[in-house]
């Protein structure tokens, strides 16, 4: 079902399913190469507002000044931070000998723009890069809907049939970051879910052909520490951590890594991906390659240029996509056959040289992420090793977006919008207060680096921004207005991290975020308060922390969960499948299977526990596998549970039996994570003097 039909298919609800959730999806150029390139409060989040747009409202991953008035040491969070940036920082900077393993330059697809390659080779399930952060932007397209409506200065009711109209208008055409989500990522935290993976989510393009790389697993989730009823921080900067990719298969070094971004992206509007070749496609040339073989060498057919392209003409006449996945010419399908074992999804040439690298590409593994050490700022980026005076740190491809999107939406029973608030995403955007022009940055951690006030020798800034000389990056663009580069179908702008002195390994990147970013983060701090009933939330993140029994229904009569929190499962598709034999049964009753990768999103279904049968716990031991997060180690208790599992789509419910203790989560309620709190610090981050065109400045600030 399609966005716009599923606005009226369901009165008063908000239930659709986007096109553009199912795989990452770089916002390219169009190609036709045969690849891909690439809930309602008057509250308001904290902003220093002057007019409509004209406001300072950002915070990326991290902040960097200390609250004032805060206790440095509350309770033993600080102590736990300060332990865990030496064990979590040190992993992570345990490469410090200066070779690069990953770059980021000139895709092998035609007109894809920037590609993602590894330097060294590679074996089946080795990590790619670091952990990645997860960037949430819940609930996109429908503020772009009430956004639409409330400018119209109408109630127009989600039942209503002018509702559809309103959509198709407002949603046909794309944006590109709509190119980038990839639905839930992680607990879900709104009814529709789209996650951005600045790094590997974002940068990496899709060849069906030749899939390398995959998700490995799902992003961990904590505050860092932070209380919403103790830390002007809280809700400033994603929860979502260490999203792995890894290797589905051996690669060859310096082979372009590509992924998979699922069938359904190429399809839903994207007419210029109408002659993309998918997995299938790629299976049935094969089987036309064969037979034509077959065909030469018993005589049926003449080996020649003029037979193959007639039989390509036939077979394929009304087939775009099949057409692109046959070999264009008889010499590329003797290619095929003689250097790629006659698989047609293997002869696109996707190595690039050692030299050819160096030369055009830049390095991107030399950040890696880890527990900052700095108050409120949460996560934080490292050198991974040695960073010499002007170096190129990383590049910094920027997506281009509207401030205006950033805006978030309430609806009222009788159809009208109001506004409600700013996305996260505002604190990892570039921006400045006369332009309604953001840039959102999407290279592998850069979304983790904090603000340098240079209130310490500790938080001294040691980079600063360029825009890149590559010709790779549209540098045309400075010279055009805001609006011109919003029109843009795809991304196009590059800068550059630089150096500005000498980087030791393990220590702390800071960039400053600008005066104005400053002002607004001090003003936060003097006027922040905690809500009423800040004190009484406890997040699923410290709940999984302590890894307590899980409650079972009658016990949270007596004992209940906080409202912000519920519990899921993890449960395998043999056990959903288990639920068609005991049809018979009123609740069909299974016995909990394991599953390889089974502790991933698409797995974790809402349950509630009836009953727990406890086990004998194993030893626990310092070598066994845990997260930084974990105080506990669920894998260690043997207690299991019979659970009540929700199934999705109305399917009814499931009774499973036996699953264990560590198969089950708290999860925050959707709307009720740190990322929506009211009193939230939203602010971009700037750009130093120069840097910022005057032709983007098309807003006047009162």
């Amino acid at each position: 079902m399609t966005l716009i039909s599923a606005v009226t298919s369901s009165v008063g609800q908000l239930l659709y399913t986007c096109s553009i959730v199912v795989g990452a999806a770089w916002a390219k150029e169009a190609d036709t190469s045969p690849m891909a390139p690439g809930r309602g409060s008057d509250s308001k989040q904290t902003s220093i507002s002057q007019d409509k747009f004209c406001t300072r409202t950002f915070l990326p991953q991290n902040i960097a000044i200390e609250a004032s008035g805060q206790e440095n040491d509350k309770d033993d969070r600080v102590a736990k931070t300060a332990k865990s940036v030496t064990s979590e920082a040190d992993a992570a900077h345990k490469k410090q000998d200066g070779t690069c393993e990953v770059y980021l330059a000139p895709s092998t697809i035609p007109g894809a723009g920037l590609g993602l390659f590894t330097f060294t080779p590679r074996k089946k399930d080795d990590a790619i890069l670091h952990g990645n952060m997860v960037l949430q932007t819940p609930d996109l397209l429908w503020h772009r809907i009430f956004r639409h409506i409330r400018e119209s200065g109408r109630a127009i009711p989600l039942s209503s049939d002018e509702m559809f109209h309103v959509s198709e208008e407002v949603l046909r055409p794309r944006l590109p970051m709509d190119s980038y989500g990839w639905g839930t990522i992680g607990a879900k935290i709104s009814q529709h879910d789209n996650a951005l993976i600045p790094g590997l989510g974002m940068v990496s393009n899709f060849h069906a052909g030749q899939i390398n790389i995959d998700s490995s697993s799902d992003p961990h989730v904590d505050s860092a520490g932070l209380h919403r009823a103790t830390d002007p921080g809280a809700g400033a900067f994603s929860p979502f951590y260490d999203a792995k990719f890894g290797a589905t298969r051996d690669i060859p070094a310096g082979s372009e890594l590509f992924i998979d971004y699922g069938e359904q992206y190429f399809g839903n509007g994207r007419k210029h991906m109408l002659d993309v070749p998918l997995a299938q496609h790629f299976d049935k040339a094969d089987q036309i390659l064969q037979r034509f073989w077959v065909d030469t060498e018993r005589g049926y057919a003449d080996l020649t240029d003029e037979t193959w392209q007639q039989l390509r003409k036939n077979v394929t006449s009304n087939e775009k996509r099949l057409m692109a996945a046959l070999p264009s010419t008889l010499a590329e399908a003797i290619r095929v056959k003689e250097e790629k074992g006659g698989r047609t999804g293997s002869m696109h040439h996707a190595l690039r040289s050692p030299d050819w690298l160096k030369e055009n590409g830049w390095c991107i593994d030399a950040i890696q992420p880890g527990l900052s050490p700095i108050p409120q700022a949460g996560r934080g980026a490292f050198a991974a090793r040695l960073l010499k005076k002007g170096d190129v740190v990383a590049p910094v491809p920027l997506l281009q977006l509207s401030r205006e999107d950033m805006l978030m939406y309430y609806q009222d029973e009788g159809g009208f919008v109001f506004q409600d608030g700013q996305q996260l995403m505002l604190n990892y955007c570039y921006g400045h207060p006369k332009s309604s022009l953001l840039l959102f940055p999407y290279s592998p951690g850069f979304g983790f680096i904090n603000h340098g006030d240079g209130a310490t020798s500790a938080t001294e800034p040691n980079i600063r921004l360029q825009w890149t000389a590559s010709p790779i990056s549209h540098s045309n663009w400075l010279n055009k207005t805001a609006q011109e580069v919003l029109l843009e179908p795809h991304s196009g702008l590059i800068m550059e991290i630089v150096a500005f002195r000498n980087i030791q390994p393990g220590e702390e990147i800071l960039l400053d975020f600008g005066d104005q970013w400053q002002t607004a983060w001090e003003q936060h701090i003097h006027d922040w308060k905690p809500y009423a009933g800040a004190k009484e939330v406890i997040s699923a993140s410290a709940m999984n922390e302590e890894c307590p029994h899980i409650l079972s229904i009658d016990e949270q009569e007596i004992t209940p969960y906080p409202e912000n929190v519920k519990t899921v499962c993890y449960i395998s598709q043999q056990n959903i499948n288990e639920k068609v034999s005991s049809h018979h049964q009123k609740v069909p009753r299974v016995s909990w299977r394991s599953d390889p990768q089974l502790k991933r999103t698409k797995n974790a279904r809402d349950c509630e526990a009836l009953l727990r049968k406890k086990g004998i716990n194993k030893p626990l031991s310092d070598d066994s596998a845990r997260s930084v997060r974990q105080t506990k180690q669920c894998d260690q208790i043997a207690d299991t549970y019979a659970v009540l599992v929700n199934l999705d789509n109305q399917e009814g419910q499931i009774l499973v039996d036996n699953i264990p203790r560590d198969m089950i989560e708290f999860v925050d309620r959707p709307y009720t994570s740190d990322q929506f709190l009211p009193n939230g610090f939203r602010h971009e981050m700037g750009l130093p003097g120069g840097l910022f065109p005057e032709s983007w400045m098309d807003l006047e600030c009162k």
